[in-house]
Order: structure tokens, then C-alpha cells, then sequence
């Protein structure tokens, strides 16, 4: 039990070291007490020796130098290896490893200009036809016009192939009216497909088995 506890606090109290803003001293005696409190005294003194032993070493240990893989199961990037060799496997972690980009999706109805400043708070670019990409790293609902439904947010590579289906049926001469089409939008959440469905005009039926993911 104690292993699993001194774990904990060890991970806690590195990645405080490593990545916040507190002042190195803080961090230790604060962890030296909650081990001392939940833990043992004859624990506090090994904590404090560990964590004093990374901030003396933070430079040497940082993630400046830290091999991407060891963020991968062993096992998987044994497998990896075997079917598509060192180097390749080397491209797919660092691939993986790239933090996300937010895509978002502007709605039919927002004007050039509101699209243009949504663009610009971003510090985004329009890779595709009101498709916005950016590196925003803060709240989604704080960005303007999330509440009014300006915008949502949904991955490209969800967001293309759907467009390109909308406008299949749009040119379709036997489909009189789109209004007259409903579609079943199986395992909806988080909602992109039903968002963007809903933007063309169409009638949509919206089914998950999460119900908080469907609120």
C-alpha cells in the first residue's frame, strides 16, 4: 500500500518541479508533509532526498531530452518495430506525439467579417472552406460565438467527407427538397456531424448511449 502512495506523491511532486510556476522549496516541504501525514515520518526523509536530487538535476533530465518513445507502451513499439521497422516507427511516435490543432467549423450564417475576427483572436488560418485550424490552448466556451452557435468544433478529417456528401445530395436532381431528409446520426457525441448537418438544413436525429454526452 505504501508503494502505491509513495508513487503517487513522487509523480505529483515531479511534475510540479517540472511544470509549474510554485518555488522549488514550496513544493518540497509540501510533499514532505502530506507523506508525513499520510504516510509515515520515516517516509518524509526519502521524498525530500528524491525531490532535492531532481531539482539538482532538472537540467540534465528535462524533456529537452526526453526520447518520445518512453511515452509508448514497450510492447506496442515492439510490435511497431517488427511490422514497420526502426526508422518508420520513430515518424509514427513523433507524429503522436504533436499536440493536437483545434479545428473549428464556421456555421453558413456567420458573416466574412465575424469569421475573419474569430481568424485573427485565433491566430488561426482557414485551411479549408470555413474550417479554422489553429494552436488555441485555452477554454473552447470562452472564445465569442460559442453560446450563439457561430461555430463548433469538429476535426477536419470528420468535417470533409461529410461536406462532400452534402454537396452530392444538394446537386442530386431526384432530392426535391432537403428538408423532406432526415438522417439517423448513430454515436453523435460530442455533436460535429450532427452540428454541421443541422447547418445545411437538414433534419437530424441525434443517438448516443452516453447520456451526459448527448446533454
Amino acid at each position: 500500500n505504501n508503494l502505491g502512495e509513495l508513487e503517487g506523491i513522487l509523480s505529483l511532486g515531479t511534475a510540479e518541479i517540472f511544470w509549474s510556476k510554485t518555488p522549488e522549496y514550496a513544493i518540497v516541504n509540501s510533499y514532505v508533509n502530506l507523506t508525513n501525514d499520510e504516510i509515515g515520518k520515516k517516509y518524509s526523509g526519502f521524498i525530500n532526498a528524491v525531490l532535492h536530487n531532481l531539482i539538482r538535476n532538472k537540467k540534465e533530465i528535462s524533456s529537452l531530452h526526453w526520447d518520445n518513445k518512453n511515452n509508448f507502451p514497450k510492447k506496442l513499439l515492439q510490435n511497431w518495430e517488427r511490422y514497420f521497422g526502426k526508422n518508420l516507427t520513430k515518424e509514427i511516435v513523433d507524429i503522436f506525439s504533436i499536440e493536437p490543432y483545434l479545428d473549428i467549423i464556421c456555421s453558413q450564417s456567420m458573416s466574412k467579417k465575424s469569421k475573419n475576427n474569430l481568424i485573427k483572436y485565433l491566430d488561426g488560418k482557414e485551411i479549408y472552406s470555413n474550417v479554422i485550424r489553429s494552436i488555441y490552448r485555452g477554454r473552447v466556451d470562452d472564445i465569442k460565438g460559442f453560446s450563439e452557435g457561430n461555430w463548433w468544433v469538429q476535426d477536419i478529417g470528420s468535417y470533409i467527407h461529410l461536406d462532400i456528401f452534402i454537396k452530392k445530395i444538394k446537386e442530386d436532381k431526384n432530392v426535391k427538397s432537403i428538408e423532406n431528409l432526415t438522417f439517423f446520426d448513430a454515436c453523435a457525441a460530442p455533436g460535429g456531424k450532427t452540428f454541421q448537418l443541422l447547418d445545411h438544413g437538414f433534419n437530424v436525429i441525434s443517438n448516443d448511449i452516453d447520456h451526459e454526452r448527448l446533454k
